[in-house]
């Protein structure tokens, strides 16, 4: 995981370093887990991100906060302060849900995990730990899809935006 975890650094490191987004949309980027990106029907003024070009996207941060140490979820006060909507250009918009994706991929792989866990549980009707994580990892078409997605992600963030 120390691996994945350098390798999504560097490339959300070079995602950030080639945008000049307000600190209010980072902010949000970096709190909240999920991201939506629609299409506004009309476009607004300016950019939210970048405050250049017409926003033409509606983009909605949700989920729960997280401690990033041991990625337990935190009180719902700091959530209730920040803005979670925004509207952007595209060209803002565009790389916002693989910059998420990237900062949060250890959270939302716990959360893969915390299921298949729980579905082997409920299935196989395992209690040992050692049993269930021996099956976990043997399951060769789990652990390759998860790998298959980390590299999806890691192709969308060298693809020019």
């Amino acid at each position: 995981m120390q691996t994945i975890d350098g390798e999504n650094e560097v490339r959300c490191s070079a995602l950030k370093d080639a945008r000049n987004w307000s600190s209010e949309l980072w902010k949000a980027a970096t709190l909240f887990p999920e991201v939506a990106v629609s299409d506004m029907e009309d476009t607004s003024p300016t950019c939210e991100g970048c405050g250049i070009e017409p926003a033409t996207r509606m983009v909605d941060f949700s989920g729960t906060c997280y401690n990033k140490l041991d990625l337990t979820e935190t009180s719902a006060e700091e959530e209730e302060e920040e803005k979670r909507t925004f509207r952007l250009c595209l060209g803002c918009a565009q790389p916002l849900g693989s910059y998420c994706q990237l900062h949060h991929y250890k959270f939302h792989a716990f959360q893969k995990c915390k299921d298949k866990v729980s579905s082997m549980q409920t299935e196989q009707k395992l209690k040992e730990s050692h049993i269930i994580l021996e099956r976990c990892l043997q399951d060769d078409a789990w652990v390759n899809q998860m790998f298959a997605d980390l590299q999806g992600l890691w192709e969308t963030c060298t693809q020019p935006s």
